[in-house]
């Protein structure tokens, strides 16, 4: 039973590295290291006569390496990113939406390279398309109340003050405690 826990709680590490940032906080692939390891643990006092079976141990780099997917793909997007930014700093807006275009090719899924995108739109000055890439942040991670600001902020600058003031509200709804929104 306690093996089969620590093989659900590995596959769902490798779930939630694939889709959020959880492998950032440190204790986590720490704990999903010390798992692996209890399932290729010593056998137990009734498989000690029997010869130990390699299928764990296959399971485990199975699952390790599928780990190393989950985490790579998160990483190639945030580098792409963080490579998008660098452009900008650098005055190359062409080349910094191709990275941010990359990063969403890498994670279509991921709200910060449709916002990356759009902060680079704005700066060529081509607000319907950075709106329509903050929208698309926004449905990415409709929680977050910054990708919502952003969008206000394009919908403004794109002539759009019903829409801007619609996204304000809901940023202001998300994290009404801020300092921005006293």
């Amino acid at each position: 039973m306690l093996l089969a826990g620590a093989i659900a709680a590995c596959a769902a590490f490798a779930v939630a590295a694939a889709l959020e940032w959880v492998w950032e906080l440190t204790v986590v692939p720490v704990a999903f290291l010390l798992l692996t390891a209890a399932i290729l643990g010593l056998p137990s006092k009734r498989q000690a006569a029997s010869p130990p079976s390699r299928k764990p141990r296959v399971f485990a780099v199975v699952l390790a390496v599928g780990g190393l997917i989950a985490i790579a793909i998160p990483i190639a997007g945030a580098s792409a990113i963080r490579d998008s930014q660098a452009e900008v700093r650098s005055q190359d807006l062409s080349a910094a939406l191709d990275k941010a275009n990359s990063a969403a090719s890498i994670q279509p899924y991921a709200a910060s390279a449709s916002l990356q995108e759009a902060l680079v739109l704005e700066l060529q000055g081509d607000y319907e398309a950075a709106v329509s890439a903050a929208r698309m942040a926004t449905e990415e991670e409709p929680t977050n109340w910054r990708t919502w600001l952003v969008l206000s902020r394009l919908e403004a600058r794109a002539g759009n003050a019903d829409a801007s003031v619609a996204a304000y509200r809901e940023a202001r709804s998300l994290n009404p405690n801020s300092a921005i929104f006293q």
